[in-house]
């Protein structure tokens, strides 16, 4: 440890009372790149003015710099306005087809539509036998089974025949 004390920069100046004969100023090393170039430009530029502008600078400008770039012009080709134009027409194809089925091709002829007066009228112009009735029918409303929850008793299917004109329906 007395040797490290011995070879510090604080114990030689102790002794020997004086600082080393070489010396840099502060900041030396952190600004001689900046003085460098500073020094460097003074030289290759000299005392002119560099902040004047020269005449008529401002008018010209703008054709000097126009004429350097020239505009480029892009063509786009049938085949890439065909290519941005399928999606619109799928599109409008396909509101085309749910617009035709919704309003065109809808059945609106069925018998909730019809009025009474319609119906009476077609009767009255078209008459249907009772055979041609029973014909159509005669599946669905003449099943066996429709007729067990039925409950008639005998008084009122004599009331019924006696009351009854048309004999020959009976005879069936």
């Amino acid at each position: 440890m007395e040797e490290q004390i011995k070879h510090s920069e604080n114990y030689i100046k102790k002794i020997v009372g004086k600082e080393t004969g070489f010396s840099i100023p502060k900041n030396y090393f952190s600004d001689v790149d900046t003085d460098i170039h500073a020094k460097v430009l003074k030289s290759k530029i000299g005392n002119t003015n560099l902040y004047e502008v020269p005449k008529d600078y401002f008018d010209k400008v703008d054709e000097e710099i126009l004429g350097k770039v020239s505009p480029k012009v892009v063509q786009i080709g049938f085949r890439k306005k065909l290519i941005k134009f399928i999606p619109y027409a799928a599109a409008a194809c396909i509101l085309l087809f749910i617009g035709l089925n919704k309003f065109v091709f809808t059945n609106t002829n069925s018998i909730d539509n019809l009025s009474d007066v319609d119906l009476e009228y077609w009767l009255e112009s078209n008459p249907i036998s009772t055979l041609e009735i029973v014909d159509v029918l005669k599946t669905d409303l003449l099943q066996e089974n429709d007729f067990t929850l039925a409950t008639l008793e005998d008084s009122s299917i004599e009331e019924f025949i006696e009351n009854y004109d048309d004999i020959s329906m009976l005879n069936e």
